[in-house]
């Protein structure tokens, strides 16, 4: 899910492609909304949120990338209309020597 002062998106990563679906924004947008609405549309309780700030949105915009995805499990990204997701991380098992 993705809120901003004036939308609100549903994002879901296919490959290393992001499908961003619009939805009503409400009144009452906040971080406890949006935990309410990961698990409506999505059937799992969203554990946690992240604020992207204003300046890694313009980093993400101009050059692509960001340092904040230094510190996820994944790579943050933008679409063409500006909206952040987050690509994660190739899922690979552990594996254990004896």
């Amino acid at each position: 899910m993705w809120l901003t002062e004036t939308a609100l998106w549903q994002i879901k990563t296919v490959g290393d492609k992001a499908e961003a679906m619009p939805l009503t924004r409400p009144a009452n947008a906040s971080a406890d909304l949006l935990r309410q609405l990961f698990h409506q549309h999505l059937g799992t309780p969203a554990n946690s949120t992240m604020t992207i700030s204003a300046d890694a949105i313009h980093e993400m915009k101009t050059s692509g990338n960001t340092t904040t995805s230094d510190r996820l499990n994944g790579t943050l990204g933008i679409t063409a209309e500006g909206v952040v997701f987050v690509l994660p991380n190739q899922y690979a098992p552990l594996t254990t020597t004896h």
